[in-house]
C-alpha cells in the first residue's frame, strides 16, 4: 500500500513530466514559427491548437499509474 508520501511523490512526478511535455511541445512550436518566419511564410495558427490537444491528451496525471 501506497504511504501519503509516495502518493505525493508520484503525483509530483507527473506533474514534472507534463510540465516537461509542455515545455517540448512550445519549443518545437517556436522553433516551426522562426522557421516560417526565416522563410517568409506566414505561421500557422493551428498549430497551437493542436499543441494544446497533445498537451490534454498525453500529459494529463493519470492516477492510475502511480505506484
Amino acid at each position: 500500500m501506497a504511504t501519503p508520501g509516495q502518493f505525493s511523490l508520484a503525483f509530483n512526478n507527473d506533474r514534472l513530466k507534463a510540465k516537461l511535455g509542455e515545455v517540448m511541445i512550445e519549443r518545437e512550436l517556436l522553433r516551426e514559427k522562426i522557421a516560417a518566419m526565416e522563410a517568409g511564410r506566414p505561421h500557422m495558427r493551428s498549430l497551437t491548437s493542436r499543441a494544446a490537444s497533445l498537451r490534454a491528451h498525453f500529459f494529463t496525471p493519470r492516477f492510475g499509474s502511480m505506484v
